[in-house]
């Protein structure tokens, strides 16, 4: 059973939209409520940092500010070019995810107190656990 102090990231590999350069990327998704969601949650008030720099090998987490978010965001970098990708497009992935078939390399690690205690390997497992039955567990 889950707890509402519970964080859930999201870690898939992708091409950097610049130099295509395969990277891992991870979203903090405790507060996305599924593709029709306009807010991701990163790092608002999910897992910290430290949790991902543990748990997500190969992550590149940092603190930018861009041209549409001016105060800045934690984001994930591209470690050859070091280009911000965009939350939007890693939103229309975890959308894409929900609906067709997800990467290989896709998955859902569930945060409690500091410690991983399940994986999910595609959105709509995670969904039918969190939210199964109509009811939040």
């Amino acid at each position: 059973m889950s707890s509402s102090s519970d964080s859930y990231l999201a870690v898939w590999k992708r091409q950097c939209w610049k130099c295509q350069n395969q990277i891992t990327v991870v979203m903090d998704i405790t507060e996305w409520r599924g593709p029709h969601a306009t807010h991701s949650g990163m790092w608002k008030q999910g897992a910290s940092l430290e949790s991902v720099k543990r748990f997500v090998q190969g992550s590149n987490i940092q603190f930018r500010k861009t041209s549409d978010v001016p105060e800045g965001y934690f984001a994930n970098i591209c470690t050859r070019c070091d280009s911000v990708q965009g939350d939007w497009f890693l939103n229309e992935d975890l959308t894409q995810f929900t609906y067709e078939a997800v990467p290989k390399d896709f998955s859902v690690l569930q945060l409690r107190k500091g410690a991983v205690v399940k994986t999910f390997n595609n959105i709509p497992e995670l969904e039918k656990y969190r939210f199964g039955n109509g009811k939040s567990k």
